[in-house]
């Protein structure tokens, strides 16, 4: 048996149905699932962890787990999956994926395939697993305290993209208020009115922060900075390979600092998947690569705090953070 976690009332609705084929062809194909909904509001993490650890204690534990959704599911699942502390013959139970987002960044590193549902359980079936590297993540205000802990298999963000993704977040909030508008304004243009709401305010108010950034290579101070993010896949937001190398298991995850616009329009040229212009180029810009991170950031005096994500997720604004990266945290399906 396994445990399938699944928001049967995403994309308004419609993914109810695919849940029900979902069911369907794991059945078809050996596999046998007990179904847990999404929970609000970051419930899904609590319900995961207390799923498999009563199917433990009762003498009939779950095989894995499979996540059914975008990077946020997965970042839900797996954060259970590790609160949980069940483990199978030493090793933490399997986490395979069945692609239902937009983004699916971990997907896309994985190679799953996104629009085939039958070719996605039938991986599920076959059971192959990989090590994958996940990043425990901790954060503290201006005074010392405690703002938050999780565990990041995706990306850890701060500024210009993490504003937008909180936009994001309060749009999607507002719309689903609505139920003839949320039809239409969903997915994508969700994103894309969020982005627009995040480059107006930045034309009017100064959003640019400073990073002091510690690693095992030393200190560097990033000023005038439009955005910072911390990647753990080989894809950013859908579209962007930070770095061609970056691989699931490798141990270290990839900073790169953006100080406007602009280099967000180099970086397009450079690692745009599928960017014609790519072998025009000797190089992307610089990252900096390294197993743990701790970070300082500053906000300018005037300006609003810095907002932060982890795996799409919005965070509070924080101060400082520390990120670790554990390699091989949890085995995907593959």
């Amino acid at each position: 048996m396994w445990l399938l976690v699944s928001n049967p009332t995403a994309r308004s609705g419609l993914a109810a149905n695919r849940l029900e084929g979902a069911v369907a062809l794991l059945a078809a194909h050996g596999v046998e699932v007990a179904v847990l909904a999404t929970l609000p509001h970051g419930g899904t993490v609590g319900a995961v962890a207390a799923a498999l650890q009563s199917g433990a204690a009762s003498g009939s534990p779950y095989r894995g787990v499979i996540a059914m959704g975008g990077d946020g599911t997965f970042h839900e699942v797996a954060n259970g999956l590790l609160r949980s502390g069940v483990r199978a013959d030493g090793d933490v139970i399997p986490l395979a994926l069945l692609p239902a987002g937009t983004g699916n960044n971990q997907a896309r590193a994985l190679g799953l395939p996104l629009e085939d549902l039958e070719a996605a359980v039938a991986r599920i079936a076959a059971g192959n697993t990989t090590p994958m590297d996940g990043a425990r993540v901790t954060a503290w205000d201006e005074h010392g305290a405690l703002l938050g802990e999780a565990w990041a298999f995706d990306s850890v963000g701060f500024g210009f993209s993490a504003r937008a993704l909180r936009y994001r977040f309060e749009d999607k909030a507002e719309v689903e208020q609505m139920p003839l508008w949320r039809a239409i304004y969903r997915d994508e243009l969700v994103y894309a009115g969020a982005l627009v709401r995040a480059l107006v305010g930045s034309s009017f108010e100064d959003h640019r922060f400073d990073a002091q950034v510690t690693t095992v290579h030393g200190t560097r101070l990033y000023e005038d900075l439009h955005d910072l993010v911390v990647n753990n896949t080989r894809f950013y937001a859908r579209a962007w390979v930070l770095d061609p190398t970056s691989r699931h298991d490798d141990g270290e995850m990839e900073l790169v600092a953006i100080r406007g616009l602009d280099e967000w329009a180099e970086r397009a040229l450079v690692d745009l998947d599928g960017s014609p212009f790519r072998d025009w180029f000797d190089a992307a810009p610089a990252l900096l690569r390294a197993a743990w991170f701790d970070l300082e950031l500053r906000e300018r005096p005037a300006g609003p705090p810095i907002p932060a994500q982890v795996d799409g997720e919005p965070w509070p604004a924080v101060r400082r953070v520390r990120i670790e990266v554990a390699q091989g945290a949890i085995r995907v399906v593959v």
